[in-house]
């Protein structure tokens, strides 16, 4: 095989090809998986915030709903068994059993791929939990219909099983949730939250049962 050219963009060969195309093994899909979750988030507990909001958000753009009206909402609290955990939910344009089994739950592949107007592309975001060692439930409205999904990181891949799939008569959405494993990092998520979603005039942080005031302030020299 002889190459007579290459450019960035077009390689001609003449003669016999012997080009191969690059694989990776069954053994080492675990690894890529690390690379996807853990690798991919220096810090877990800002990056699991920062990319479900924006997974909020999103859906909001899509809807073309009121933000004032229809805030995507986050939550950190305590349930009633004594449990803490984390959620966030949005009104917007939901998500049918199909896009989220055969989009969100792909590697790379998105919903917000063609547009300009939306954050997320690579289909990594809403996976980014996963970093923290622990599942996440996603309950995804569309069209009078309601499925709840249990995420969770599995030998090579995330995983997730179908926990139900029934009618209903709210409006479009996405809930997800998570466990938030003590109060030490309970203490965590809601000082992280306090610090990133400042720069959000779209949301409406919830910390125990109490809107936070979120504002940021800024002067010529400095902000806080």
């Amino acid at each position: 095989m002889i190459i007579k050219n290459k450019t960035a963009d077009e390689v001609v060969v003449e003669g016999e090809s012997n080009i191969k195309q690059a694989s990776i093994s069954k053994e080492k899909m675990a690894k890529l998986q690390y690379i996807l979750t853990k690798a991919l988030y220096s810090d877990p507990i800002s990056s699991t915030i920062v990319e479900s909001v924006n997974n909020g958000v999103d859906g909001l753009v899509q809807s073309g709903k009121d933000f004032i009206e229809s805030p995507v909402m986050v939550e950190i609290g305590t349930r009633n068994n004594g449990s803490f955990f984390y959620r966030v939910s949005d009104k917007g344009v939901g998500m049918s059993r199909e896009t989220f089994e055969e989009v969100v739950m792909n590697y790379l592949e998105s919903t917000k791929e063609e547009s300009n107007d939306q954050i997320g592309s690579w289909g990594l975001g809403a996976k980014a939990f996963l970093s923290l060692d622990r599942a996440g439930t996603f309950i995804c409205r569309k069209d009078g219909r309601e499925v709840k999904y249990l995420v969770y990181q599995g030998a090579e891949f995330c995983e997730y099983d179908l926990l139900y799939d029934k009618e209903i008569s709210e409006e479009n959405g996405v809930i997800f949730e998570m466990d938030i494993k003590d109060r030490y990092e309970k203490v965590q998520f809601s000082s992280t939250a306090i610090k990133k979603l400042a720069y959000y005039d779209t949301i409406l942080l919830v910390i125990d049962g109490r809107p936070v005031e979120n504002k940021i302030y800024r002067q010529q020299d400095f902000q806080w």
